[in-house]
């Protein structure tokens, strides 16, 4: 049986290089830039100064720069935001989505390393930085990226196959679950999901993100859930014996992303008239209270 491939055209390509761009961007992003290499990627974030959700990258090496992953439909708002930080900075900003695109090896990469990079295809291969069960992420012309991908013997499937993997995995995504300025990282669990260096010193957001992370008060998360039932949207309540306790997020086929108070999230749940079983993903580093006070927020 044939690998699968799919094209995310959800997805664009910045670069971002010059003399500067290295010290540039670690003093915007979450994770450490001197981990960033040809041979290694990295999924970092921009937040906001508040320590809330803006934009997230996945960033490699190329030549003399780096390409960033990002959202195609934000792409000239990261731009914005990124000559915002510019000042006198020596660096080149520059929008390559109408040239590159994104797609993803669904079936390969689980058993190794996060982020290592491997010649392969038409363009940039690796790890997807966040969890290998997500398979490989490729860089590729857009022209000729189906090609690429059928030529490489993979067989070409709908991006639904890459985002009901993903949920099934309880790993949130930009321009679905994660929203900006209103989404807090930790509560997305993206510091398990290798968004994040605590040790590389200061980055837009850093004090909120850290003091957080050091006091181990996540209130709330996004988790991933089974329905059982009747067919539900985004936007649904999520109640535990009759109370409100959290939001359904994205829905795909059986598969649910919630955000849910993390004291209530034992038990039996229900959105609407179905109900929803959470199960705690393999990669996560934290654990969920078996019950909580009635008034936690």
């Amino acid at each position: 049986m044939a690998s699968r491939a799919c094209l995310l055209p959800e997805r664009g390509i910045l670069r971002i290089s010059g003399p500067d761009a290295r010290s540039f961007l670690q003093g915007l992003l979450t994770q450490n830039m001197d981990l960033v290499s040809e041979d290694r990627a990295v999924y970092t974030l921009m937040q906001t100064p508040q320590g809330k959700f803006l934009f997230d990258l996945f960033l490699i090496k190329d030549g003399d720069g780096y390409l960033a992953d990002c959202e195609a439909a934000r792409a000239k708002e990261i731009l914005k935001r990124l000559f915002f930080y510019k000042l006198r900075a020596k660096v080149e900003l520059a929008d390559q989505s109408g040239n590159d695109a994104v797609a993803v090896l669904l079936d390969e990469g689980h058993e190794s390393t996060p982020g290592a990079a491997e010649d392969g295809l038409c363009g940039v291969t690796y790890v997807d930085p966040r969890l290998p069960a997500l398979g490989k992420r490729v860089i590729l012309p857009r022209e000729t990226a189906e090609l690429c991908l059928r030529d490489g013997g993979y067989e070409l499937t709908g991006a639904d196959a890459y985002h009901e993997k993903r949920m099934a995995l309880g790993v949130p995504e930009a321009g679905f679950e994660l929203l900006p300025e209103k989404t807090f990282p930790l509560e997305a669990n993206l510091d398990s999901l290798h968004a994040f260096d605590f040790k590389k010193g200061c980055f837009v957001g850093q004090e909120v993100a850290s003091r957080t992370k050091r006091r181990g008060q996540v209130r709330k998360r996004i988790l991933p859930a089974e329905i059982q039932g009747e067919e539900l949207a985004p936007g649904e309540a999520v109640t535990r014996e009759g109370r409100t306790v959290g939001e359904v997020l994205s829905v795909l086929g059986s598969h649910a992303l919630i955000q849910v108070k993390t004291a209530q999230a034992a038990g039996e749940l229900q959105a609407g008239d179905s109900v929803l079983h959470i199960h705690l993903p393999d990669w996560a580093d934290f654990t969920l209270e078996a019950s909580g006070d009635e008034n936690d927020a």
